[in-house]
């Protein structure tokens, strides 16, 4: 597998050559970008190849250039359209042609055979007369016609037999010997010496390509034609200017109500109604609430007490729900009825004052319950009464229990739920303000419609707990209105009342200033009072000065539009401002109206 470099465009080749060195692959593929100027140079390329060489490393280029693939082909080297074509390619190791030499920058090509009567004579007066910057721009043109593959008919030597026609018959213009340097001349001497292989062909310059100062000329006057085009057509189609007048104005107050309405698609002025549009933002609240109801789940205490008779001999009957109190006002109630036998009497005397005698009260037990739930019933061995009988406690009573619970009632989520509207109000008004604003609308606060459009208790009514929790999605809309349109609005009803000679000056920078004064959302649309206060100025079409000012001297511009009626102060400035001269397209003229503040 070869090893794969990927070049930048501005990699040096002295940093590819180094890559190639260090690489421990004994084939080297080269991708080449876009852009590259190493691949454009076969001298470049004839290095990287001797670098190669010289690790004794195969190498291939990965191009699409066609540039690059002439070249890659004049040297032998490989080139391929992918590098994963070239990573598994077997890679032979390419050699620099043995007749191509390297010469400074330059690759010459050489030839078997020489014959100096086709090589045309330098003119010596021209040679003088270009500059060094000529020469340096043939030898250039001499390599990149080289590096591209191309070859100059008039500047390659000829087959050997044109060059004996060449002698046979000889032109007066072929290079005499006096006009030969000494180092041409070696190479002749040389390519006549028998012992010169046929590979080791000497070396032989290309003539030069002479320019003329004929030519130079007519590419400095078309130079100058297309800078004066360029200029021309900048006068024309680039150059911009700006009239500013200042007008003499008077004060215009207006005041109409207008109708925002969301069904209306465009302003109309004549039927005061302007566009409007509905605002709206959701969102989703969650929170806790306290329940409210409450709910008695203790336990009522129980006893038994004995009930005495001893104000009748007779038995009295003790009722089931009979209460019975006891000395500090508890009330529990006889859970059976009881018949309470009657006193007996004994030892009985007659005496002054009477009869006299040892009375024995009657007695039964009965079981009461408390009336009400409470640990407060559990009482001590006490003294009761029931319908008018003494009764007591031997034993405390018990099973008395305190516990209240809450619950969730009706009252508590119709409450949760104005609470989260006022809330969603509070905190939600702001981001439909913001929303309304980024949106190019105005709203009015005070005219928000508040809708709840799901609410989610996580407890229902009666549902024993101490709090419960409320998810409600609730959305804030309002009907908003763009301020430019009620601006459109009012500036053409106010300008329908103004006379033929006059018009609105400074429009944008006009007070306007509205207020709500009624509203259907349902219906949806709002009523609004709008007051405009304004500058009424002399009647001036625009036109007419774009027309009047185009292609003028900026100072002569300013005068006329000095002297125009209601004009207090006028300038004008143009662009480029070294033409100080308006632009010849009267559309390219802007004009801006203002008055004295």
């Amino acid at each position: 597998m070869n090893q794969v470099f990927y070049l930048e465009p501005d990699e040096e080749i002295t940093k590819v050559i180094d890559r190639i060195k260090k690489s421990e692959k004994d084939g080297v593929v080269l991708v080449i970008p876009r852009g590259s100027t190493i691949s454009k140079s076969i001298i470049n390329l004839k290095l990287l190849l001797r670098s190669a060489k010289e690790k004794k490393k195969a190498i291939a280029l990965v191009s699409t250039d066609k540039v690059t693939k002439n070249l890659a082909d004049q040297l032998g080297l490989d080139v391929f359209a992918k590098p994963s074509e070239a990573e598994n390619a077997d890679l032979s190791l390419k050699g620099i042609p043995e007749n191509d030499v390297q010469e400074g920058s330059l690759k010459v090509n050489t030839y078997r055979k020489y014959d100096l009567s086709h090589i045309s004579a330098f003119d010596g007066e021209e040679d003088a007369e270009e500059s060094d910057e000529d020469e340096a721009t043939d030898q250039i043109g001499d390599q990149e016609d080289e590096a591209s593959g191309g070859e100059d008919e008039t500047n390659q030597p000829e087959s050997s037999e044109n060059y004996e026609e060449a002698d046979d018959e000889p032109d007066d213009n072929l290079t005499k010997e006096s006009d030969i340097s000494e180092e041409d001349k070696d190479i002749v001497k040389k390519s006549a010496d028998p012992e010169i292989k046929e590979d080791e062909t000497p070396l032989i310059h290309k003539p030069r390509k002479l320019k003329t100062r004929g030519s130079r000329r007519i590419i400095i006057a078309l130079g100058g034609f297309a800078v004066f085009v360029l200029l021309l057509a900048s006068y024309f189609y680039f150059s911009k200017a700006e009239a500013s007048l200042v007008l003499t104005t008077s004060d215009s107050n207006k005041k109409a109500t207008i109708q925002v309405d969301k069904n209306q698609g465009e302003v109309d002025a004549s039927a005061l109604k302007i566009p409007g549009k509905i605002v709206q933002v959701d969102s989703e609240i969650t929170k806790e609430f306290d329940a409210t109801g409450k709910k008695d789940a203790g336990e009522k205490a129980k006893g038994t007490i004995t009930i005495s008779n001893s104000i009748s001999t007779k038995a009295i009957t003790i009722s089931p729900g009979a209460e019975v109190v006891s000395e500090d006002g508890k009330v529990f109630k006889v859970e059976k009825g009881v018949l309470v036998p009657g006193a007996t009497l004994e030892n009985c005397e007659i005496t002054p004052s009477g009869i006299n005698c040892d009375r024995t009260p009657g007695t039964v037990e009965t079981t009461v319950i408390a009336s009400q739930n409470g640990d407060q019933y559990n009482l001590a061995p006490t003294t009761f009464t029931v319908n008018g009988l003494a009764a007591a406690n031997k034993d405390a009573f018990a099973g008395g229990i305190t516990k209240n619970i809450l619950y969730v009632t009706e009252k508590d989520l119709a409450n949760a739920e104005d609470t989260i509207k006022k809330e969603a109000l509070s905190s939600s008004k702001s981001d439909l303000i913001n929303k309304a604003d980024q949106e190019g609308q105005k709203i009015f606060g005070d005219d928000i419609a508040l809708e709840i459009s799901s609410l989610e208790p996580n407890k229902n009514v009666n549902d024993e707990v101490n709090k419960f929790q409320i998810k409600a999605t609730v959305s804030l809309s309002a009907l908003g209105f763009s301020e430019n349109d009620l601006r459109t609005a009012m500036v053409s009803i106010v300008s329908n009342d103004l006379k033929p000679d006059q018009m609105l000056v400074g429009t944008e920078e006009s007070n306007l200033s509205y207020k709500l004064t009624a509203s259907s959302l349902d219906d949806g649309y709002v009523k609004v009072e709008a007051n405009y206060k304004g500058k009424v100025g002399t009647k001036i079409e625009i036109s007419d000065i774009q027309n009047k000012i185009r292609n003028m001297a900026d100072k002569k511009a300013e005068e006329y539009l000095k002297g125009l009626s209601g004009v207090k102060a006028a300038t004008v400035e143009s662009l480029p401002g070294f033409l100080n001269r308006t632009p010849f397209l009267s559309n390219h003229i802007k004009v801006n109206f203002t008055y004295e503040k």
